[in-house]
């Protein structure tokens, strides 16, 4: 029995895979996970980026619980990361085997993925976020002596718009990046 190449057997099962429909249905399948996997993160980061929100708007003696809870922040991030990475790396195969010729392949870019991921987490993580003890200042409970916000404390409290906002643009301008890039070069190709 001769030996066995992995590089030669890997591009010939690629040669084989090459346009197959259960190949880009895999690819979807997989891009698809990656989305919900990286939502998850984005979801995770928003919900601990709403405790530091709250640390920073509210007293030291007023309310710092968050309506989402500490193991969603805890486990959420990590395992989304982790999920995200290894869904996307079986989606960049399926959608090599997957796409029928070499056009810039893949359809979708994995950082496009990405970011839709984390935008849609995001938003969803916004709704929930805590509202301050009071908007514009930082009531103080105990001691009765309430601080007007700080410009700091503001940016903070319409991050639950402008940050879901910018994600979302960062999203498009990948989007609209990749399609016009995927132009060019089948312009130059043809």
């Amino acid at each position: 029995m001769s030996p066995i190449d992995p590089l030669q057997a890997r591009t010939t099962d690629d040669r084989d895979d090459r346009g197959r429909g259960s190949a880009r249905a895999l690819a979807v399948l997989f891009g698809l996970c990656a989305l919900a996997a990286a939502a998850l993160a984005g979801f995770a980061a928003a919900a601990v980026f709403d405790q530091f929100r709250v640390m920073s708007i509210n007293s030291v003696f007023g309310n710092w619980d968050t309506t989402i809870p500490v193991a969603v922040r805890g486990l959420g991030l990590p395992v989304g990361i982790l999920a995200t990475m290894g869904f996307l790396a079986l989606y960049g195969k399926w959608n090599r085997r997957g796409a029928a010729r070499d056009v810039l392949s893949p359809a979708v870019a994995p950082f496009t993925i990405v970011l839709l991921g984390l935008t849609i987490g995001t938003w969803i993580a916004t709704t929930m976020w805590t509202e301050p003890d009071a908007v514009g200042v930082a009531v103080d409970p105990t001691f009765s002596q309430h601080a007007p916000w700080d410009a700091g404390a503001w940016i903070l409290y319409t991050a639950k718009w402008w940050l879901p906002g910018l994600l979302t643009l960062f999203t498009v301008v990948s989007v609209w990046g990749r399609l016009a890039a995927r132009r060019r070069f089948a312009a130059r190709t043809s």
